[in-house]
């Protein structure tokens, strides 16, 4: 750097006219410098705040119950009962954490796990590096192997506190929640007889344990001055016999108590103040919660307690649970009996014991009827969507993907091999039709999803994850009638398509938007509404089938110049068939694993809708285009347009731009170095314009019209 100066300072000599340019330059590297050293002492204070994270979430997980979580200025002081306070400072550079399903939880960044050197999920329990570099803030998980630009505003890594009646939840930046328990996980009850001490130099504590894993160990502190000796009758109960060894240089113990899934509580004794079976108020159930099947029956909540107390039961809960039984100190046996529980919603009721200001609370919950297996949606084959027609008990296979083994594509980059999948839980992704009840009692059973329809008509997403908290598989399920098939003659082949749209609940032309069906970017097999396309797309950072499959709940882009396409590692046969000129017979199309159509259904070929090029054929009329086909059949294809980020071309919200769109199987057919698109058939009404196999964006979101197998 010292010898380029003085280059450049001889140059000025010479000629002066270049000098006031060179100092700027000098000026400028030296404010980039000054802003490098903040960057650096930023980072130094992001990196101390997300160790004080990585405590709280620890101290958490293992049961350490939390008394309060005070908000002041940019930070946030959360309060253990015995692990004292830790202030976590709101200014994290964008990083936060997400919580796996199957326990554990992981850093992210902008929402977006972030990956260690294996590629897993970063784990909290490693801290992150950052470093300083050309000007940008980066972030390493692997011991700097990789790294991760940070974002140049940041939000707080908190973004809610909640605090209810038993706990306190947080919400961090993504939307993970922690739930902090204001009560131990493990309560200890003890008494004993203080009086002693003076009598006998000795001291014996019983205890009683609930909670928690059902096994536990017992440890006291060791006073100055005490011998302790722990005696166990059995595995929650027993005595800790304290002997002194001459003037105690304190009475306090603390008694700790572990079970085996890593939780803690400690309970602090004053040896001296103890009377005869009596320490500070006592009394808890041994269990929070009871369940008693759907068909009523009895259930008993065993409370321990050293107190006299009142019972007090829910007026809600009277028509369907009643109480009997007796109470006694130290251990009672309350009964409850239900009745039988006819619907298949879960019902419960909240019982409150209370003794003076001293308050419990119990709830007993009553399990749903569970619905027979119901319909197998899958007995036909297997797809990556199923058709619920009406109300009714439904499943389908889960250990299958898309249509199995036959639609594997060898070099697409995920699932290349094996069509099986091991769902160890499943969930609801995303639901189409807000405040619309689709279905009940969803749950996996032996690999099968498992749910009841209600009858509502509309469109939502079911997701699973493996025993390790990873996406298996998604499924659409469109709960529409039955559509019907439509068949028309193109060439010497005949194709037979559904009379509407994918994701569409009606083929009438009078109800409008009921018509569209929803959107998919060409290749990929999760569907989206037409506004997460036109606000909600992110960048595809990875370029690859994989990092879209993993995140079948966002519409993609890739992070080139002209984002037509969202995935970089083209591949042209996603949904099979992709001789862009092919005449393809029915006998000879192929059906991929990332088909979005459902059973004995399939994304139709480049050559389906030639027919579209006969104007002899074609209505134009207000809501869309009506086809004449075969056999006097007619078919409605309505005016829902395509969106890309920041326009939506469709009847009604892009008025001068009016389209009616459908995909085909194949790319593009022209400029695919530019475009890298699907083919499609497009009638643009503004120009009366039809053209048919015009290639498009792959990234834009288009809708599908599923052609019939043989």
């Amino acid at each position: 750097m010292k010898l380029r100066l003085v280059s450049l300072l001889s140059v000025c000599g010479l000629m002066a006219f270049a000098c006031t340019d060179y100092k700027a330059q000098i000026n400028q590297l030296q404010e980039d410098i000054s802003n490098l050293e903040v960057s650096i002492a930023e980072l130094g204070s992001v990196a101390d705040n997300l160790g004080v994270l990585r405590d709280v979430l620890t101290i958490g997980s293992y049961g350490d119950p939390v008394k309060s979580v005070t908000p002041a200025g940019d930070s946030f002081t959360f309060e253990f009962i015995n692990n004292g306070t830790k202030k976590v400072h709101n200014n994290t550079a964008g990083i936060s954490v997400g919580y796996a399903d199957g326990g554990g939880y992981f850093w992210t960044l902008g929402g977006e796990p972030l990956k260690d050197a294996s590629g897993r999920n970063a784990s909290i329990k490693v801290s992150p590096k950052f470093r300083a570099k050309d000007g940008k803030r980066e972030v390493s998980t692997d011991g700097g192997k990789t790294w991760a630009q940070l974002p140049s505003s940041p939000e707080g890594v908190i973004s809610k506190v909640e605090d209810n009646a038993t706990d306190i939840t947080v919400t961090f930046l993504g939307g993970t929640v922690a739930v902090f328990d204001k009560e131990p996980v493990i309560t200890v009850m003890i008494s004993g007889d203080g009086s002693t001490i003076s009598s006998q130099g000795r001291v014996i504590l019983d205890y009683y344990i609930s909670g928690g894993s059902g096994e536990y160990t017992v440890v006291t502190s060791q006073p100055g001055g005490w011998s302790p000796r722990i005696v166990e009758e059995n595995s929650f109960k027993g005595q800790i016999d304290f002997v002194s060894s001459g003037n105690p240089d304190s009475n306090e113990v603390i008694v700790y108590v572990c079970d085996t899934d890593g939780h803690m509580t400690a309970t602090r004794v004053d040896l001296a103040a103890l009377t005869p079976y009596e320490q500070f108020p006592q009394m808890f159930p041994v269990y929070d919660a009871y369940n008693v099947g759907c068909n009523g029956g009895n259930v008993e909540v065993t409370v321990n307690t050293n107190l006299e107390y009142d019972i007090e039961m829910e007026a809600s809960a009277s028509s369907w649970l009643t109480m009997t039984g007796t109470k006694a100190v130290r251990q009672d046996k309350i009964a409850f009996s239900a009745t039988v529980n006819e619907s298949f919603s879960i019902r419960s009721a909240e019982i409150t014991l209370t003794s003076g200001a001293y308050v419990k609370k119990v709830w007993i919950c009553q399990d749903g009827q569970m619905p027979s297996i119901g319909q197998n949606l899958s007995e036909k084959g297997t797809a990556n969507c199923y058709i619920v027609p009406s109300e009714g008990d439904y499943w389908f296979d889960a250990t299958v993907i898309g249509n199995g083994q036959q639609g594997i594509i060898e070099d697409a980059g995920f699932h290349t091999e094996s069509a099986a999948s091991a769902p160890a839980s499943v969930d609801i992704l995303t639901e189409f039709n807000e405040g619309t009840e689709l279905l009940e009692n969803l749950r996996l059973e032996d690999g099968k999803i498992c749910f009841h329809a209600t009858g509502a008509k509309g469109n939502l997403t079911v997701i699973t994850f493996d025993e390790n908290g990873a996406i298996a598989w998604t499924w659409h399920l469109w709960f529409t009638d039955i559509p019907l098939d439509k068949t028309h003659t193109c060439g010497y082949e005949q194709f037979t398509l559904m009379d509407r749209n994918l994701g569409a609940i009606s083929a009438d032309p009078e109800d409008g938007e009921d018509t569209y069906g929803l959107y998919y970017q060409w290749g990929r097999k999760d569907p989206f509404a037409g506004e997460d396309i036109l606000t909600g797309m992110t960048t595809n950072s990875a370029g690859t089938l994989a990092y879209a499959m993993t995140r079948p709940f966002r519409p993609l882009k890739t992070a080139q110049a002209y984002a037509f396409n969202w995935i970089t590692e083209l591949n042209d046969s996603l949904w099979g068939n992709p001789d862009t000129r092919g005449e393809y017979t029915m006998d000879q199309l192929v059906k991929t694993i990332y088909d979005p159509c459902p059973p004995g259904y399939m994304v139709p070929p480049v050559n389906t809708y030639l027919i579209f090029n006969d104007k002899t054929r074609l209505q134009f009329i207000t809501n869309g285009i009506v086809l004449r086909g075969d056999y006097g059949q007619t078919s409605f294809y309505p005016y829902a347009g395509r969106v890309y980020q920041g326009d939506w071309e469709a009847f009604g919200h892009h008025p001068d731009e009016i389209y009616m769109t459908l995909w085909n199987s194949a790319p593009a057919i022209y400029n695919t170095s530019v475009f890298d698109g699907g083919a499609t058939v497009t009638f643009r009404v503004s120009k009366i314009q039809m053209s048919v196999n015009i290639g498009d964006f792959r990234s834009r979101g288009i809708p599908v019209r599923c052609l019939k197998q043989r």
